[in-house]
């Protein structure tokens, strides 16, 4: 069984968090939207959870 690349692209912003995973090939394999990454605001962990709930 080969290993195949992919990519995690994050777009944590004030309002939202955006992720999706990208395939070598430029496939997007799956996409999610969480609530806002604001470290300053709820601290690094709310901010985090927040990056792992999308």
């Amino acid at each position: 069984m080969g290993l195949s690349a992919s990519v995690l692209a994050v777009d944590a912003g004030n309002s939202k968090t955006d992720v999706a995973v990208v395939a070598a090939d430029g496939e997007v394999l799956g996409t999610a939207r969480g609530g806002a990454f604001r470290p300053p605001a709820v601290g690094v962990e709310r901010a985090v959870d927040a990056l792992a709930d999308a």
